[in-house]
């Protein structure tokens, strides 16, 4: 005999979990739909109720936006260290939310190199500077500035990405002595 749609629902780790830790009624949990079944179990959901910063009822009234951006591993992230409040996390619009994708804003929020509002205001151009290996490194080796990089142009960022070695040189070259205007007078 196959088992019930709700023992299915009950046999799930995380709903027998949530049940275990008195976080959600057996009862409540035996009416639970699918959806509201999927909502619990997503990573990003879970945790926060396992924190106590989430509760099951929080939880199954958060929109599709929300639950999107609770279950992305760079909001995760950011909450988890403190530099999301959680109220700001559930406001996120798509857009904001792509802003904090990328491992290096992150690593530039976490290391007060670059603030939360400064992030999800980032335009699309200046956030995918962020994505480019070229821009990261010139960032890391300290060769340009934050400001200097929110600055690349598209074209820059393709030649820094897909440009011949003589393209890749010109172009660092432009944004370096850019960077350093007492270079100039050495040219």
């Amino acid at each position: 005999m196959q088992p019930s749609f709700q023992d299915r629902i009950l046999a799930s780790a995380v709903i027998g979990k949530l049940i275990e830790t008195n976080k959600i009624p057996l009862e409540r949990a035996r009416k639970l739909t699918l959806l509201e079944r999927r909502t619990l179990e997503s990573t990003g959901v879970y945790e926060l109720i396992d924190e106590k910063k989430l509760s099951v009822n929080q939880a199954l009234a958060l929109t599709t936006g929300q639950l999107i951006n609770l279950n992305s591993s760079g909001i995760r992230d950011l909450i988890k260290k403190k530099r999301l409040p959680l109220e700001i996390a559930l406001a996120l619009t798509v857009d904001q939310r792509a802003n904090l994708e990328p491992d290096i804003v992150r690593e530039l929020i976490t290391t007060d190199r670059f603030s939360l509002e400064q992030a999800v205001k980032l335009t699309v151009e200046e956030r995918h500077n962020f994505e480019s290996g070229m821009v990261i490194e010139l960032i890391d080796t300290g060769r340009i500035s934050l400001e200097r990089a929110l600055s690349i142009t598209p074209e820059q960022r393709y030649k820094l990405d897909h440009g011949k070695v003589s393209e890749v040189t010109t172009v660092i070259d432009q944004l370096t002595r850019q960077e350093c205007p007492h270079h100039q007078h050495h040219i």
